[in-house]
């Protein structure tokens, strides 16, 4: 066998070429189809290289977790912002759920009248949809906070609306 054609197939190899892409290159040096093929399989077989079915068939069950841990985490998150967008529609176009519950609370003492509350919740409530659908990685950890914040206030509100508080 030619040691130009095997030197070169073990190059390309290296260099991440597929062995298609090998065989158009070494072809229009004018070798031939055959030629390549058996560098091919002997460069192969040297370097340990394998095909995309071997490289699946060798995938840990570390990989498919990863791969499930993923897809759960993408269902969580798309289900979480499902939460906020809905809760910002019905603050939206029924603001009065949003006032009955607000009104038993101890927060109408501090506040006052509640109305002008129910925009800031419907905005504040789809931009965490939003965000929480789109946010990089890298800011999640806010986005988390902020809701987190956010259900701390809601829990304060539900829970001050309970009727063990009143006398």
């Amino acid at each position: 066998m030619d040691e130009r054609l095997l030197d070169d197939v073990r190059r390309y190899a290296k260099g991440g070429l597929s062995q298609r892409e090998i065989t158009h290159r070494l072809e229009r040096k004018g070798f031939s189809p055959e030629a390549i093929g058996n560098a091919w399989q002997q460069v192969r077989s040297s370097l340990h290289l394998r095909t995309t079915a071997e490289r699946y068939a060798d995938k840990t069950d570390a990989d498919k977790t990863d791969t499930a841990k993923k897809w759960a985490l993408r269902l969580f998150r798309f289900g979480f912002a499902g939460v906020f967008l809905i809760n910002a529609l019905v603050a939206w176009l029924q603001p009065q759920d949003f006032l009955g519950l607000m009104q038993k609370t101890l927060a109408v003492n501090w506040l006052g009248s509640l109305e002008w509350l129910i925009p800031i919740i419907a905005i504040n409530d789809l931009a965490l949809g939003i965000i929480i659908l789109v946010a990089p990685k890298n800011s999640r950890p806010y986005v988390y906070a902020w809701t987190g914040l956010w259900f701390l206030a809601i829990t304060v509100v539900k829970l001050t609306a309970l009727n063990i508080f009143t006398s």
